[in-house]
This record gives structure tokens, sequence and C-alpha cells, in this order.
């Protein structure tokens, strides 16, 4: 879209530029002579900003000439708090034992981008809530070792606002069976009123009710507290 308006621009300016000089070179009145050299001027003038706004936007960030922003083909849902895992005889409903610890073993943290081309980790503007969890087990924390964050630069662009992570990959603070683990791009984002306008397309948010979503299916849940991004 950007790259169609920048031809627009060169194409009327060029058309200007004709129109300038033709009427420079066929009158003979010194005022529509300089009629044309104004048109002329005008004419690179307007070229001139409009190439150097692209130059500079490109230069601070590509993604701001982005059209195409969005989110990956996942459920969202507008959820309230789940409910921790409660171990029995020690273990959760994945093996892990309560007290092991969650380390590197489990999965590196993932990184923060150093650049906004940079894939495999965390966006600028993405935070994540603490504590950060060091065993299983431990109540109240999130992690985000072993995380996929693919979902998060779309969603991040789309919103144009600051992202909370609240759940990551810490099995036992979720169901059972949750997608909510390492290796899995299964996120919670601590709900916000730019972010629920986003993901909610600005409607109202009902209870039970599907949204029609920037790209998969959404549902809004009573008592709702957090966007769940993943299956």
């Amino acid at each position: 879209m950007i790259k169609i308006f920048i031809g627009l621009c060169a194409v009327l300016a060029v058309i200007m530029i004709v129109m300038g000089g033709i009427e420079y070179m066929t009158s003979e009145l010194p005022g529509n002579k300089q009629n044309g050299r104004e048109r002329i001027t005008n004419a690179l003038l307007g070229l001139l900003i409009a190439l150097g706004t692209y130059a500079l936007l490109n230069t601070i960030n590509p993604q701001l000439l982005r059209t195409d922003v969005k989110i990956l083909d996942t459920e969202i849902t507008y959820a309230s708090q789940d409910t921790p895992q409660i171990p029995i005889n020690g273990k959760y409903a994945d093996g892990r034992s309560f007290g092991a610890l969650w380390n590197d073993s489990i999965g590196k943290n993932t990184p923060v981008c150093k650049s906004i081309d940079e894939t495999g980790c965390l966006p600028a503007y993405v935070n994540v809530k603490s504590p950060e969890c060091t065993f299983v087990g431990q109540p109240d924390c999130t992690s985000i070792r072993g995380f996929d964050p693919s979902a998060l630069r779309s969603i991040q662009w789309g919103c144009e606002c600051v992202l909370t992570i609240t759940g990551g990959t810490e099995t036992w603070l979720h169901e059972p069976g949750s997608s909510h683990k390492p290796g899995s791009s299964t996120v919670d984002l601590r709900a916000t009123p730019k972010l629920d306008a986003y993901l909610s397309g600005g409607k109202p948010l009902i209870n039970l009710t599907k949204y029609p979503p920037p790209d998969g299916p959404m549902y809004e849940t009573t008592g709702g507290n957090h966007w769940h991004i993943g299956k």
C-alpha cells in the first residue's frame, strides 16, 4: 500500500512537471512563466517529501510501513483466572514433581529481541509479570522458559500497545492438559482497554459471545482478566 502511494506521488509529480514545463515554454507572459516554475518546484518538493517520509519510516522501523499485520491462526479466548493444579502424591498431571527445579533443564528463558527483524525472542514492549518461576509448584509466578513467542509480534503490531505476559510455560498453574508448556506458543496476556478493543474488534465484551476476530475464534467468559492465546 505504501509503495503504491509513493508510485502515485511519482506519477502525479511527473504530470505536474510536464504541465509546468509546457506552461513555461509556451507562454510569453512573465506571470505564466512564473506559474510554470512554481508548478515544477512544488511537484519536486512534494515528491521529495513523500520519498523522505518513506525513507525515514523505513529507517526508524520497517514495521511501520506494514499494512498486512495479522494474528496467527490460533484460538483466542477472553478468560478468567486459571485454576492451579493440585499435585497427587507429589506429582502434577505432566509427571513433574512438586519442588523440582524449574531452570535451564526445562528450556532457556526467551531472550528479548535486539532488532525488529529478529525472531524467536520477545519483541520490544512485551513485559513478563513477576516473579519468575524457579521451582515446580511455585504459586503466582510466570515462566517463559522454552516459550515460542511467534504469536506475539503480530498481536503487538496490530494492537500497537504494550503487552504483559501473565501466563507462560508454567504447567502447574493451568488445568491438566493445557497447552501452557515448554515448546508451546500458548500465552496469557493481561487484558487492557487497547488490547480488548483490538482483539474484540471494538465490540462490547459479552459473556460467551463469539467475535469476528483478527484471525481465529474468540470468546469472552465471565470474570475475564486476561486473553488466552493458543489452543
